[in-house]
């Protein structure tokens, strides 16, 4: 009596080893049987573009050093206002105001053009309209939001450093100006035109140029070999 062995296929050998125990399929099967992973990759790509481009938006240079640049220019509102109030009191705050706006809006202006936005339009019209924008936020924050803070709801407290007093209501206006300004400064007075390129997109350039001019060697060099 013989006894014939079958041989066994490979086929249906590795099929067998792609299986587990309980007959679930594992590795490149596994992912090949679950459409739901398909379905969720081009979600999760266009939420990781969402969050490159809302990076990109928030922490690019320019916002950067315009909010470096906009702190410098509080702190210097908010030292004369502070020096000023203990001359003239707390109550009479809209003595001590004026003269800390005006300081801060030289102080911004100057960081603003040469810094932050790199202009190269005519310094007086940039000026004029740089003050014309800074009494308008002033009027609305400084003053509006200044009188509503104060005066209406009685936020009166006041930060304790060292001997003098951070009025409260003073803080939350800077914040206020500081985004109205930078809202301002980038679309009604520092226009694209008049700017330098950044710094980014100059070293874009260069890479780009590079690039192209490395490519051109390389298709010299084939077309000298190929002669």
């Amino acid at each position: 009596m013989s006894v014939k062995i079958r041989p066994t296929n490979s086929n249906e050998h590795n099929k067998s080893n792609k299986l587990t125990a309980a007959g679930f399929p594992t590795g490149l099967d596994a992912q090949a049987a679950s459409p739901g992973r398909e379905q969720a990759d081009p979600v999760n790509r266009s939420l990781g573009q969402l969050i490159v481009r809302i990076w990109h938006l928030f922490f690019n240079r320019e916002v950067i050093v315009y909010f470096i640049a906009g702190v410098l220019a509080t702190l210097v509102n908010l030292i004369v206002f502070t020096l000023l109030s203990n001359v003239f009191g707390r109550d009479r705050w809209w003595l001590s105001n004026l003269p800390a706006i005006i300081a801060a809006i030289l102080f911004a202006f100057f960081t603003n053009r040469i810094v932050v936005f790199r202009s190269k339009g005519n310094i007086w019209t940039e000026m004029v309209r740089f003050f014309a924008a800074r009494v308008f936020t002033s009027l609305l924050f400084e003053y509006g939001a200044m009188f509503l803070l104060y005066n209406v709801i009685g936020l009166t407290y006041g930060i304790p450093i060292l001997q003098w007093q951070l009025s409260v209501s003073k803080l939350l206006t800077q914040i206020l100006v500081m985004v109205g300004n930078y809202v301002i400064s980038k679309w009604f007075i520092f226009t694209p035109q008049q700017n330098l390129p950044a710094a980014d997109s100059d070293d874009q350039v260069k890479q780009a140029i590079l690039a192209n001019q490395t490519n051109q060697a390389a298709k010299e060099s084939h077309t000298h070999d190929g002669i």
